[in-house]
């Protein structure tokens, strides 16, 4: 750290900074600078980090006027890749758990998660989101994090399946707290799967009748939108593929399928056909 001035800003150097963002929630904004405030005081005094986070918590915490600051985590990055956050986490104040409302549901939120800036633009698109999503279907939500928009559809559509697949293991957690806190589980089979979507989709879309597809920061590979073009053709491939293989002892000839399934979580009604098929 120097002595220079200290600006947050979203990903790369020319980013703007977080001011100058038109849409956002205003908490963010003021969390954000109470955040300069603290390490602007980390510059003028030395090894003294412990003093900047009581700083944050005092200012930010549940006994002030304003309540900005729920919680204080420490992530180790002992790596020298592109990794942001390692699975190192360690609490330092604060709450344990934190909880966000959206559209009616309590989401659990890690300190690892992605959550939306604009949380007004949120609301506003789940309902209509769900207009699009039939009664009773089976649903895979691609990207899923946590579940936020996935789960939402449990309650409000009723639907016979919601497979969530998310890359970040750290969602986990989330995903099932999340789901202790849906208000019916009506006889839904709910699952959570951790694995990279823009592999193997076709094992994740097998036996959904919706895709729901919330695309990383990064944009979808190439890959996944060509096979997203293309999906009536790929799916009714794959559905002569299982029905040729169906006879067969899977489990034997193909033992990954049980480290799959180590990474999952099965929560709800048994496994239908289709549901054993999404990982196989």
């Amino acid at each position: 750290m120097t002595g220079l001035p200290v600006s947050l800003q979203f990903h790369s150097y020319r980013s703007n900074d977080i001011e100058s963002l038109p849409v956002r929630d205003p908490n963010i904004n003021a969390a954000a600078e109470l955040l300069k405030k603290g390490l602007s005081e980390m510059t003028k005094r030395k090894n003294c980090r412990h003093t900047d986070f009581q700083f944050i918590w005092r200012n930010g915490g549940p006994r002030n006027n304003v309540h900005l600051i729920y919680s204080v985590w420490a992530n180790s990055q002992t790596s020298t890749n592109n990794i942001i956050f390692e699975n190192r986490w360690r609490r330092l104040l604060g709450e344990r758990d934190f909880w966000e409302h959206v559209e009616g549901n309590d989401i659990s939120l890690a300190p690892s998660s992605v959550v939306q800036a604009n949380t007004w633009a949120f609301d506003t698109l789940l309902p209509k989101l769900q207009r699009y999503v039939p009664l009773g279907v089976s649903v895979a939500d691609l990207y899923a994090g946590g579940g936020a928009i996935g789960l939402s559809l449990v309650a409000t559509r009723k639907c016979r399946s919601v497979r969530c697949i998310e890359i970040n293991k750290e969602s986990k957690l989330s995903f099932e707290k999340t789901v202790d806190h849906l208000p019916n589980l009506v006889d839904s089979s709910i699952n959570w799967h951790h694995a990279d979507t823009s592999k193997e989709l076709l094992s994740w879309i097998m036996g959904s009748d919706v895709l729901v597809v919330d695309p990383p920061r990064k944009g979808l590979d190439a890959s996944l939108v060509d096979a997203l073009r293309s999906i009536s053709s790929i799916k009714d491939k794959a559905k002569l593929s299982c029905e040729s293989s169906s006879s067969k002892d899977k489990d034997e000839k193909r033992p990954w399928m049980l480290c799959a399934r180590e990474d999952s979580i099965q929560i709800g009604s048994k496994m239908t056909l289709e549901d054993r098929k999404s990982i196989a």
